[in-house]
């Protein structure tokens, strides 16, 4: 999720806004005015989900696709990436055909919607477009509901309602991506390491809401009638060493070399970094019957 602020245009009464393709129009000509590209794009792409029509919206979400098409997609953080590659790519395996509708929940910027050029794709986001858990969802209105890297941050007792709420606005699919607790290995020492080196806020939030159990998704999944399939995600090892080089040669203000070490990892070793296991997180796709 993403910590950048949005901009005074979203105002208040958000949440109840979503809904308003207009709404989204508004607030992704803020983001393009002040040359944020990438969560400009991600609001026009929501607007025309929704129902904001016309060439000159087009005119724009073309303009804003250009500029982030110049942010080379590949030299963005391998974390990042990788994590949103694999959940675009399981995206396209359930719909083979490229026109699909996604509903992005906690997807920061909206860089998910870079690697879903051609799908119906809408985000909700707090610090994006003021949306969050609270914001009124219409059933059964995408193909696919998805949260990545979202359930991890949402105290335990809290999760069922909001997977009863992503079910209930998904037509096919909701896709979970997070990390899991594994009971292999001390998540709460390399937690404590990661805030002891970094002060990472993400590290923190992980401790304080502590890690979902696999075994719980599958008894949501039981208990509402669901198909659920796991699949493995990442590599702990790799995505630790690789978070430490991110934020040591960030903080030596050395972006040339971080983007050629994160270009090279997402072109070259991608396909290559699931360990079955100490995955870093697990993909869980529930079928919406």
């Amino acid at each position: 999720m993403s910590t950048e602020p949005r901009p005074e245009a979203a105002g208040p009464g958000d949440a109840a806004d979503w809904q308003d393709g207009a709404h989204h129009c508004r607030l992704a000509r803020a983001f393009a005015k002040s040359n944020r590209w990438r969560p400009a794009l991600a609001e026009y792409r929501t607007a025309i989900t929704l129902g904001c029509a016309g060439s000159e919206v087009h005119t724009e979400l073309d303009q804003a696709r250009s500029h982030t098409e110049k942010q080379e997609l590949t030299a963005i953080d391998h974390n990042q990436y990788y994590r949103l590659k694999s959940l675009a790519d399981h995206m396209r395996s359930l719909f083979p055909e490229p026109k699909f509708s996604v509903l992005d929940i906690g997807g920061g910027d909206g860089t998910l919607c870079r690697f879903l050029p051609d799908a119906d794709y809408a985000l909700i986001e707090p610090s994006t477009n003021g949306a969050g858990a609270e914001t009124p969802l219409p059933p059964r209105s995408f193909d696919i509901v998805s949260a990545c890297h979202v359930l991890e941050h949402i105290p335990a007792g809290e999760r069922p309602a909001f997977l009863d709420k992503l079910c209930a606005a998904a037509k096919k699919y909701v896709l979970l991506l997070n990390p899991f607790f594994n009971p292999s290995l001390d998540e709460q020492r390399r937690l404590n390491f990661v805030i002891e080196l970094t002060d990472a806020k993400w590290a923190k939030e992980h401790l304080d809401c502590g890690l979902p159990v696999v075994d719980e998704i599958l008894s949501y999944a039981s208990s509402r009638q669901l198909q659920c399939r796991v699949l493995p995600n990442g590599s702990v090892p790799n995505t630790l060493a690789l978070f430490f080089l991110n934020h040591y040669l960030a903080r030596c203000e050395q972006p040339a070399a971080l983007a050629r070490i994160n270009r090279f990892f997402n072109t070259e070793l991608g396909d290559a970094l699931t360990s079955t296991t100490a995955p870093t997180a697990r993909l869980i796709e529930l079928t919406i019957s």
